[in-house]
């Protein structure tokens, strides 16, 4: 595994892409079988400006797996994101690098669960009380993203944090 890393990284051109295969390299050394060798492939066909991409899109990321689709579905939201440069084309773009899985999930949280629904965003903890029977409908990352969440770092954005708590209480939570 750890040749077929090191002889991955010397297919890149930019130093940066070698410097992320070189984290890699030290997350496998560290912790081995952290990454897939279907990551792998996939860090091969990256570049720089997948990367940037990536990283803002980790904005709305709540859960360390999960993000809400339908926010393309709405004006104002669609507005922000278009001028924060992650616009639909993008998220469909990531899909094509197989950083997204193209499916809507739906999660159902009954009366059994507690009161109130605990999610990290942006390393931050927030807090929702549910009001009736609340579902969360949202997408998930793939493997690969999940992965290279640990190595690639994100672009803190309190505007997308906003857009995502404003969400939750759309699909029936409160402050």
């Amino acid at each position: 595994f750890r040749s077929r890393l090191i002889h991955l990284s010397t297919q890149f051109s930019s130093e940066e892409m070698q410097e992320y295969v070189a984290w890699i390299l030290a997350w496998e050394y560290n912790q081995p079988w952290s990454f897939s060798f279907k990551t792998l492939e996939i860090v091969r066909t990256l570049g720089k400006g997948d990367i940037e991409l990536f990283r803002k899109f980790w904005g709305l990321v709540f859960g360390r797996k999960d993000f809400f689709r339908q926010l393309y579905g709405f004006d104002n939201e669609c507005k922000v994101m278009r001028e924060l440069g992650i616009w639909y084309d993008n998220y469909l773009y990531l899909v094509e690098l197989w950083l997204v899985w193209d499916s809507e999930s739906v999660r159902n949280i009954w009366s059994d669960m507690p009161e109130s629904y605990e999610f990290d965003i942006q390393w931050k903890k927030i807090t929702l009380k549910k009001e009736g029977k609340s579902k969360l409908e949202f997408s998930s990352l793939t493997t690969a993203w999940l992965e290279l969440f640990s190595i690639i770092w994100f672009e803190k954005n309190d505007t997308l944090l906003e857009l995502v708590k404003t969400e939750f209480i759309r699909q029936w939570f409160y402050e």
